[in-house]
């Protein structure tokens, strides 16, 4: 995947988890991952599947089809800068 994206991805993530007053820890109890590998797919330090990404947005109660919109949006908004 692309760098650009998986930042992007990650800042996204990051903003839900906060936006759901949810600490790292536990963000991570819930999806049941460790607190070291969410921090890392926040940080866009790691790449993630494609399922660990639809296994953390089914947790955080996120509308899939509205996640992947606003990250087109902003990787395309990238792109021209």
């Amino acid at each position: 995947m692309n760098q650009k994206l998986i930042e992007i991805v990650g800042k996204e993530l990051k903003l839900i988890r906060t936006d759901k007053d949810l600490s790292l820890e536990e963000a991570s109890n819930l999806i049941t991952i460790k607190q070291q590998t969410l921090s890392q797919y926040e940080n866009a330090k790691t790449n993630m599947s494609l399922d660990k990404l639809d296994e953390i947005l089914t947790s955080y109660k996120v509308n899939k089809f509205l996640f992947f919109k606003k990250i087109c949006e902003r990787y395309s908004r990238k792109k021209e800068v």
